[in-house]
């Protein structure tokens, strides 16, 4: 059994929900609890966040370790960002496994580096991680999601904890991702994003998840709106359009 802490919520067919960066998963699928009255909802805290052990760097392909490890003989799988890619990553490993995949705005930019908006945003992230030695944990949130210093709020322990294993983040776009491997897989796919309204950085993760909808030959929920964090910003329509898909899911597996 895993090592991980997992917060489990609910009874019937399991969702693997693994989050991204700055994160947990209490913190970043909180509102997706009512889902629990149908599903059994495991939170999973990768290493380094929330509650499960500490880790010297954070990577996305140890963490698809562990997430193959927590899928056992099945479960419906849903990442974000950072933890959308080592959903995938997962999912290639041990495909049979896997009931549907849900990914929200995953930074998985190597496979759009031919876009501009995409190879400035890796650009600018890039040159983010690379201040991580030298910056405070409140700095390096700021300069990663764009934000003045003065105006961000009070971190709790575990906002510290996990900007602080965040700065040890192995870059996401260093993922090889088999799309083409996963597109031939059976199991229902479903691509998440926030709206088209938003800025040029905000915009690369949009142009990320119409390739991810064509490649894996997906279903696609775009929130308007909505920017990084749909599940939180959008949850009811987020939940009322996974409730849906997980049903279908379930129903094409019998």
């Amino acid at each position: 059994m895993t090592d991980l802490h997992i917060v489990e919520w609910g009874k019937g067919e399991r969702v693997v929900m693994v989050h991204g960066s700055f994160g947990w998963g209490e913190d970043t699928f909180g509102k997706q609890r009512p889902l629990s009255d149908q599903y059994k909802l495991l939170l999973v805290d990768r290493r380094g966040f929330g509650k499960s052990p500490a880790t010297k760097r954070v990577d996305f392909a140890s963490d698809a370790d562990d997430v193959a490890e927590i899928l056992a003989d099945g479960a419906h799988l849903v990442g974000h960002s950072y933890g959308a890619v080592v959903c995938m990553v997962a999912a290639a490993r041990k495909p049979r496994a896997v009931k549907s995949l849900t990914i929200i705005e995953p930074p998985a930019f190597r496979i759009a580096t031919s876009d501009p908006l995409v190879e400035s945003a890796m650009q600018y992230y890039a040159s983010v991680y690379a201040t991580g030695t030298r910056s405070t944990p409140q700095q390096f949130y700021a300069s990663f999601v764009g934000r003045d210093l003065n105006s961000l709020p009070s971190l709790s322990e575990d906002d510290t904890r996990a900007i602080r294993s965040s700065m040890t983040e192995r870059p996401p776009w260093e993922a090889d991702i088999p799309l083409e491997e996963i597109a031939q897989t059976t199991y229902p796919k479903l691509v998440v994003s926030g709206g088209r309204q938003r800025p040029p950085r905000g915009m690369a993760f949009v142009k990320i998840c119409d390739i991810l909808e064509k490649e894996l030959r997906a279903q696609r929920l775009v929130l308007e709106s909505a920017t990084h964090n749909p599940q939180l910003e959008k949850a009811e329509q987020f939940n009322t359009a996974l409730r849906k898909f997980l049903e279908t899911a379930s129903a094409q597996s019998i």
